[in-house]
């Protein structure tokens, strides 16, 4: 069976286990979580796809969470950039949820 017709449900392997060809990176995930994330009848190049999509922003973080142990500079420099970049906002805003305290008078 090749990959694009595989769904999670025919995997005969408990781990799955997977390898970037352009990066050293490996990885594996468990089946029972896989399907619980995107289903049994998920196509499983569709879920490496997925998984593949979030690496960028997982290596954003682990560069940031490495320079502000390591370099604080870099790490302060990083904040002021985002703080720089973006305009004052409250928390409601943020969170995309309407405020509990906001009385709006009809």
């Amino acid at each position: 069976m090749s990959l694009p017709s595989l769904r999670l449900r025919d995997y005969p392997f408990v781990i799955v286990r997977f390898a970037c060809h352009d990066c050293p990176r490996i990885g594996r995930y468990r089946l029972a979580v896989l399907a619980e994330k995107f289903g049994a009848d998920a196509v499983m190049a569709d879920v490496l796809a997925a998984i593949a999509a979030g690496f960028q922003a997982y290596l954003d973080e682990f560069v940031f969470r490495w320079n502000r142990r390591r370099h604080y500079r870099s790490a302060f420099d990083t904040l002021l950039g985002i703080g720089l970049r973006t305009a004052p906002m409250d928390y409601w805003t943020l969170i995309d949820r309407p405020s509990p305290n906001f009385c709006q008078i009809t």
